[in-house]
């Protein structure tokens, strides 16, 4: 059996263990299965915040087994915090899910080397705000989001972007004077916020 959530669905897999490893900034995700029985694959999911969840790979399953198989997988470029997701696919399309505990691979994603490292101008008083951004994730698109001063997220902006430097123009058109805090966001990351302050025009 496989914990799927609310419902327990019982299928001709036996799961042995489902185990994570955090190594230097990586995470190793190791399961083995004790049988099986018609199983398909098995799909590794990612989430930061235990809502959104990206694929990451697809792993043919043994299909018939009954002998100890075990499966590893390597996440290269996790976030600071990660979950993650075993879902079992039979092949009759019947699914059951697993889910790991937090996996925290805090300083492998700097705000030196990774995200916003400048803003300008800076105290700002005009309608847009240009941003210096680097990257070494694959995105072509990620969004820029400005938070106000209690963490009210009040505008997102998607923008096209590449591997490496980047530069953008983001519009701030109806902010008040005041502070804010602006943040990249892209496919299950997100950086370090950087602080905006605005002068009224």
């Amino acid at each position: 059996n496989i914990d799927a959530g609310y419902n327990a669905i019982t299928l001709p897999v036996q799961l042995l263990y489902f185990r994570q490893t955090v190594v230097g900034c990586e995470v190793r995700l190791d399961w083995a299965t004790a049988s099986e029985q018609n199983s398909k694959s098995f799909e590794v999911w990612r989430s930061y915040d235990g809502k959104t969840w990206v694929k990451l790979a697809t792993l043919q399953a043994a299909g018939n087994s009954t002998n100890v198989r075990t499966y590893t997988f390597t996440d290269t470029k996790p976030n600071r915090e990660n979950q993650y997701r075993l879902v079992q696919i039979d092949n009759d399309g019947t699914q059951a899910t697993k889910t790991s505990s937090i996996a925290r691979t805090n300083g492998c994603f700097e705000e030196t080397d990774n995200g916003i490292s400048g803003l300008y101008p800076n105290p700002n008083a005009t309608n847009e705000v240009t941003v210096k951004f680097y990257t070494d994730r694959t995105d072509t698109e990620i969004s820029f989001e400005i938070y106000d001063a209690i963490g009210q997220l009040l505008s997102t902006q998607k923008r096209s972007i590449s591997l490496g430097a980047n530069i953008v123009t983001l519009e701030l058109n109806g902010l008040a004077e005041g502070v804010y805090l602006l943040q990249a966001r892209g496919d299950g990351w997100f950086s370090l916020p950087q602080r905006l302050i605005r002068l009224g025009e």
